[in-house]
């Protein structure tokens, strides 16, 4: 498999500790526990997200090429499709 070393080494370490953290991170209100904070939730939920970006963001030079090719075809997709949807709000 293709980056399968790459998906392993990267974010091995940030998984571990985001299941060792054990806080929730749910932010779908029907799914919410007793006394769970929607809020701290999702500000968690950010936190977790962030990291993860920050994480394969500062391993690109050991990406493979082809997995560092499909992320920037789905970036100019995200790219044009943003744009497409501007214009039609206007």
């Amino acid at each position: 498999m293709v980056g399968f070393d790459y998906l392993q080494e990267t974010l091995t370490p940030l998984i571990e500790a985001v299941y060792a953290d054990k806080e929730s991170c749910e932010i779908d209100p029907t799914r919410l526990e007793k006394g769970e904070d929607i809020k701290k939730n999702q500000k968690r939920l950010i936190a977790f997200t962030k990291k993860f970006f920050d994480c394969i963001s500062n391993s690109i030079d050991h990406c493979p090429k082809y997995i560092s090719n499909l992320l920037f075809i789905l970036y100019e997709f995200f790219l044009s499709f943003k744009k497409s949807k501007t214009k039609k709000i206007k």
